[in-house]
């Protein structure tokens, strides 16, 4: 499987690495499960999808957020919308404080809440993605707007339902940060410039950093919630995500190699 770049979103990349193992020290079959930040493509991207064949697209986003800036995809393709609409609140939270005039880091820890949230909250949809993906024999896409938070939870989930060691889960969750540097810094660069023309020059907005990166403590904060919960993520895969062995068997023979 030819390795596809999107000038429209950084983030797009097979989750298959080479040198990642799952069980029964299989590797990870390329070309099975990608993962993106939204998909409005331009006919260049368009393209190159198009190239890659026939996929089914989970669309982790809000019902916001998707209408704002709606997936654009090949003919063929199919589209399953499955809302997470955590994004929603940690967005609402830092317009309005801006609009107010306050740059200063919102009270708490936002992503390590938003982490928490996603787990507590939306189990159940993280649920049917997992069954969803275990049943479909399709090449898949999952995508968020970003495709690092809530991407990056429903990737390590499949990650782990396989197999693969929590080590490399979570360093495939981290190399979104390689793939977004460029952009995160010029949206940096963006919002800097526009408070200055307003006025707020002196205005530190470097915390907006932990909102743009990941951290290994993000999702650190995700397993923490279902280990509290179900007491390991074996059980909270079993319990939780209610995956049947069979379930487990259909998703690691789609996904590894001569499994």
């Amino acid at each position: 499987m030819t390795t596809v770049r999107l000038e429209g979103h950084p983030n797009f990349r097979d989750v298959a690495d080479p040198q990642v193992l799952g069980a029964r020290g299989a590797a990870l079959r390329r070309g099975q499960l990608w993962r993106s930040g939204d998909l409005a493509m331009s006919d260049a991207d368009l393209a190159r999808l198009e190239a890659l064949g026939e996929f089914v697209v989970y669309d982790l986003r809000s019902h916001r957020e998707a209408g704002e800036t709606p997936d654009r995809l090949p003919a063929g393709w199919a589209r399953v919308h499955l809302p997470i609409d955590e994004a929603d609140g940690i967005r609402d939270v830092i317009l309005s404080r801006m609009a107010s005039g306050d740059f200063s880091p919102p009270p708490g820890d936002l992503m390590v809440d938003a982490y928490q949230n996603i787990v507590g909250r939306w189990t159940e949809t993280l649920a049917d993605f997992m069954h969803r993906l275990a049943g479909d024999r399709r090449p898949s896409i999952v995508h968020c707007t970003q495709g690092k938070d809530r991407t990056g939870i429903a990737v390590a989930l499949v990650l782990g339902a396989v197999g693969v060691r929590w080590e490399d889960i979570e360093a495939d969750y981290l190399r979104s940060n390689e793939r977004r540097a460029e952009r995160n810094e010029a949206t940096m660069e963006m919002i800097e410039d526009a408070l200055a023309c307003q006025g707020a020059a002196r205005a530190d907005v470097s915390w907006l950093r932990a909102l743009l990166y990941v951290d290994a403590r993000y999702l650190g904060a995700a397993r923490a919630v279902w280990e509290r919960r179900f007491g390991s993520t074996e059980q909270y895969l079993t319990q939780g995500l209610h995956l049947s062995e069979h379930d487990r068997d259909a998703l690691r023979a789609r996904l590894l190699e001569h499994v």
